[in-house]
């Protein structure tokens, strides 16, 4: 996936498990819309596939979940994009492109104090690295890591930026995509939750507008 310093920062919303949150949500036209399929989540989406217009791509998030759950999933939902959070390998990324030459791969790595971007180098199939917080869950912990760590980014691949982002933290993350181009989406969840999986609506859109007047 190639990176270009001018192209727009793009909105990934994730969570999503009310149907009606979800239509509401889909009237602001985000980029992206992703639903948890981990059972242990408080967002675990488990639902009949509701029907996303063609412009606003549909996000599967699994940890480690077994190749034919996965594969069951994508057919399911019509996903355009399988974001893995647990410890798949690049082999098994590189099987899933293998039987979805179309979809979209985003690994996670969860970052904590000791973080090394090293593990990187080990994924060559993926089409985006999510960098999201380490903590207790599988994101949805609402805290941010030190963003300045993105500088030492080994890849040329897109960065998902995910990990406790607010409507404040806009300007920072503007300010970091000057110097890490690579940056391309920011993912919000728990931030603009009325509770695990229900959006604020009202506060998504403000997000929303302010990124479009930022760039």
């Amino acid at each position: 996936m190639s990176v270009l310093k001018n192209t727009r920062l793009e909105l990934k919303v994730c969570g999503m498990r009310d149907e009606t949150n979800l239509q509401e949500l889909i009237s602001l036209s985000p980029d992206f819309i992703g639903m948890i399929f981990y059972s242990k989540s408080a967002r675990f989406f488990n639902s009949e596939p509701i029907p996303l217009p063609k412009e606003i791509q549909k996000v599967g998030v699994f940890v480690d979940e077994t190749f034919s759950e996965i594969i069951q999933a994508v057919m399911k939902h019509n996903l355009n994009v399988v974001q893995i959070h647990g410890n798949e390998s690049d082999v098994y990324c590189s099987e899933l492109k293998d039987f979805f030459p179309e979809l979209k791969i985003w690994k996670v790595f969860s970052v904590g104090e000791d973080f090394d971007m090293g593990e990187l180098l080990n994924y060559h199939c993926v089409d985006a690295i999510v960098f999201d917080t380490k903590g207790k869950n599988y994101g949805g912990n609402g805290t941010k890591f030190n963003w300045e760590i993105l500088q030492d980014y080994p890849l040329q691949k897109d960065i998902v930026l995910s990990g406790g982002i607010s409507i404040d933290d806009l300007p920072k993350i503007i300010e970091m995509k000057q110097r890490v181009p690579q940056i391309r989406i920011i993912d919000i969840n728990s931030r603009f939750e009325i509770e695990p999986g229900i959006k604020n609506i009202k506060l998504v859109k403000e997000f929303s507008q302010k990124l479009k007047e930022l760039q």
